[in-house]
């Protein structure tokens, strides 16, 4: 009965210093994380003829010092022309998009709607640029992380579907990955990536989409939904002692009760 009751115990001390490690890992308290300024764009060119004939140009972003309000930014081209061999050309490019945050630690960027349609084209550029920034300063080690899910839809996804995703310290770009895919091959993608920061002057987390077609681009439709879901999570590379003091005397526990145990078990069968 004895052994039973400290092996219990032994685990339930083992499991609260697990739980108290666990606490000191979670996510960055707000004073850990600093912010310093965000910025969200969007640049959308059409052109239905040859370069040096009339074109459409768009552009609107949105920028905030070391405040957390939602930004958002929206972009529409539009072009026409006439061509002797296929009649009317109409081009157009969209887009929108928006970034909010739950704390300085977290937040989601969205990209709604980015692309093009095209009747036509034969000889069209169409070209789209997305930029998000966020400026901010760390006070501990912590892993800034990412999910990425891209959608592309239309009759030909070719040419729209890459983002690039950097994060740039006092040193230039500490981290760069690519998501997604500009073949046209695949239209849904999944992705993450993580990266572990030491405490410096500032960080900037970076997401650029450059996306665009031109030539003989005939009719054709392509979109992009892309979300991009950041959380900073502070990380403690040493534990704290009580925690290491507390995991040794719960499986000390453990380790007597069971060779209690054993010895008594090997007394009534001998």
């Amino acid at each position: 009965m004895w052994g039973r009751t400290l092996i219990r115990l032994g685990l339930a001390i083992a499991s609260a210093a697990m739980a108290s490690a666990a606490i000191a890992a979670g996510s960055a308290p707000p004073d850990d994380v600093a912010p310093l300024g965000s910025t969200i764009g969007l640049g959308a060119t059409a052109v239905a003829l040859p370069p040096g004939g009339p074109q459409s140009f768009d552009a609107d972003a949105q920028s905030q010092g070391a405040t957390l309000n939602p930004l958002s930014a929206s972009v529409l081209a539009t072009d026409s022309g006439t061509t002797f061999d296929f009649g009317d050309v109409f081009v157009m490019t969209a887009g929108a998009a928006t970034a909010s945050w739950t704390s300085a630690a977290s937040g989601i960027v969205e990209f709604d709607q980015v692309g093009w349609t095209v009747s036509n084209g034969t000889s069209a550029s169409l070209h789209t640029n997305e930029l998000w920034e966020y400026e901010f300063q760390l006070n501990r080690p912590s892993i800034f992380s990412v999910d990425v899910d891209i959608d592309l839809t239309g009759t030909n996804t070719a040419g729209i579907g890459t983002y690039v995703f950097r994060i740039l310290g006092q040193g230039g770009v500490v981290h760069e990955r690519f998501f997604g895919d500009n073949r046209g091959t695949s239209t849904s993608f999944s992705q993450q990536a993580s990266l572990l920061l030491d405490p410096a002057a500032a960080y900037t987390a970076q997401i650029r989409g450059v996306s665009g077609i031109a030539g003989v681009v005939l009719t054709r439709t392509a979109y992009k939904d892309a979300r991009f879901a950041f959380d900073i999570v502070e990380v403690s590379a040493i534990p704290e002692p009580s925690s290491v003091l507390m995991l040794g005397l719960g499986f000390t526990a453990v380790l007597g009760a069971l060779r209690r145990t054993t010895k008594r078990q090997g007394r009534v069968g001998s």
